[in-house]
């Protein structure tokens, strides 16, 4: 819960203590002289002083924690009265007489400062308590003090329940189910009980169709961007801020327009309702239910401005705030954000979307040193990852047990789809090597058969050493490969293909894109290459791959 805050009016009552008049109170913006701690307005009491502003009453349970903040600034005269300021909670039972009341905080003149300081604690209701008014309070005093963004929250915890995937099915609270969750095969959220409302059952197809009982709800979007929701009949436009969170809606009309504004980490500081549970950053919103928001691939919590569980994947090993693996948009939520849960991004510093985030996925082979270590030679400096410096974050699969079986590679292709299908609006490099090179274009295939929306693409794919081979063993580009080349390369993937002593018949020499693809596929031949164990001559290997990746 939040208790009334500033950008409405009529939420407060100010009350001028006798003998007082000269006591002023104004709900001012930063244009009248009041700078807000956050959104438009603001609250000051002033002059030669003695009152309070008192809100309305807010029903609370007995006996329960909760988090009483206000952000306070001002300028109190120490030579006039020694007065005070105060942030005081006032209980009252059913009846509305006043049980106790207790001051979360007092200032002095001396203690005041014209900057911004949050203040406040965490409060237990007494026994008897059925609800609350907080009052912000100046004593006796020349001056002013000024409040902005006062906030009550109940202190609960949840127990969070996941399955062996590291997804969350299930919310309890104590022994008192919340939500679960179901997922189909490639990780995707499909379907949603919050039990806590009468076992509302949500289904979802990705995030352009949700059915909750007989209501049915329908997103539509330019490219990426989430621009109007029609639920039954009605449609709604929705217009977003620089993060992507959902700030305006209006009808057809451009009337009844509502507003939604955010603190910094996600918590909601003012809301006149919004059509859509799709909120601060573009992403689900749970936060009435159980105080979570779903980012795809994980939860997170945005009153402690963390991740529910650490990022399985770690975007950045260079830098030392991708190691804090429970770190929300390495602790830069202004004009950074994660719609995958995996990787942040800077819409404002890298130019999305036109200039989408990559994502380099790593296929091992079965022969030598490629198999499971993918890659990574003995200096970690020559980690496959650091090659192409236009990645943010590399997803590595060792290689399957049969050098010969189509199906492994396959299988291979699809347990890193699972991974990157995610990432609809990043942009896709494969690299692979032996068996994994074949795999390479069998997932960028899969990629594009599976994915929904989104504007990124599989850009490029480096076929080291390629085999070429099935269950019938090695050979050249034959009708399987050439079909992949062809749905590839009509989608505008670029295809290097790198070939070794081994196999170096097995080449696409010979293959010409067919009419109307925007993508090309360049051979180069290395005879001297051993296909077992030169995977180890990283600098041969990352000399041709980099610069062709610079070149085109």
């Amino acid at each position: 819960m939040t208790t009334p805050g500033f950008e409405s009016s009529g939420n407060w009552t100010e009350v001028r203590e006798v003998g007082f008049p000269g006591t002023s109170f104004s709900r001012c913006t930063q244009l009248e002289g009041c700078p807000p701690n956050n959104g438009d307005y603001t609250y000051v009491i002033g002059n030669l002083a003695s009152g309070r502003l008192q809100c309305a009453s807010i029903a609370v349970s007995p006996n329960k924690e909760y988090d009483l903040s206000a952000w306070v600034s001002g300028l109190l005269d120490d030579a006039d009265c020694n007065g005070t300021g105060q942030v005081r909670v006032v209980y009252y039972d059913g009846s509305q007489v006043e049980i106790s009341s207790e001051n979360l905080y007092t200032t002095t003149p001396s203690q005041t400062s014209t900057t911004w300081q949050q203040v406040g604690k965490r409060i237990l209701t007494p026994t008897g308590t059925a609800t609350v008014r907080i009052q912000l309070r100046l004593t006796q005093v020349s001056g002013w003090l000024d409040f902005d963004d006062v906030s009550l929250q109940e202190v609960m915890t949840y127990n969070l329940y996941y399955d062996g995937e590291n997804r969350m099915v299930k919310v309890m609270k104590g022994t008192t189910p919340i939500a679960a969750y179901s997922y189909d095969g490639d990780g995707l959220r499909v379907r949603q009980v919050l039990t806590a409302t009468g076992a509302t059952t949500t289904a979802f197809v990705k995030n352009y169709y949700e059915q909750s009982g007989t209501t049915i709800t329908k997103y539509y979007y330019a490219g990426s961007q989430r621009v109007a929701v029609r639920t039954g009949t009605d449609v709604r436009y929705l217009f977003g801020d620089h993060l992507g969170s959902t700030s305006v809606s209006a009808d057809v009309s451009g009337g009844s327009v509502t507003r939604q504004l955010y603190k910094a980490w996600g918590e909601t500081r003012y809301s006149s309702g919004l059509p859509t549970k799709y909120q601060y950053t573009g992403q689900y919103s749970n936060t009435s239910d159980f105080g979570l928001m779903f980012y795809n691939a994980r939860w997170y919590d945005p009153y402690l401005n963390r991740w529910t569980s650490p990022d399985s994947i770690i975007p950045d090993q260079y830098n030392p705030q991708s190691w804090d693996r429970y770190a929300y948009v390495r602790n830069n939520p202004i004009n950074r954000v994660d719609p995958s849960g995996h990787v942040d991004f800077s819409c404002l510093m890298e130019g999305c979307p036109e200039s989408l985030p990559t994502v380099t996925v790593v296929l091992g082979g079965t022969y030598g040193q490629s198999n499971g270590t993918d890659f990574e030679g003995p200096d970690p400096q020559e980690n496959l990852s650091m090659w192409i410096d236009r990645n943010t974050i590399t997803v590595k699969f060792p290689g399957n047990s049969s050098p010969g079986s189509g199906d492994g590679k396959y299988l291979q292709a699809e347990a890193a789809n699972e991974q990157i299908i995610w990432f609809i609006d990043y942009n896709i490099v494969i690299i692979g090597y032996s068996s994994g090179a074949d795999a390479a274009p069998m997932l960028g295939e899969i990629y594009y058969d599976t994915k929904i929306g989104g504007a990124g693409n599989v850009t490029d794919i480096a076929m080291l050493g390629p085999t070429f081979s099935g269950d019938t063993g090695h050979g050249d580009l034959g009708q399987e490969w050439s079909g992949l080349f062809d749905k590839l390369s009509r989608k505008g993937t670029d295809i290097l293909v790198i070939n070794d002593s081994a196999w170096g018949g097995d080449d696409a020499t010979n293959y010409q894109p067919p009419d109307g693809a925007t993508g090309f596929v360049q051979t180069q031949s290395h005879p001297t290459w051993n296909h077992a164990t030169d995977v180890r001559n990283y600098s041969e290997i990352k000399y041709h791959v980099l610069n062709w990746f610079l070149e085109y």
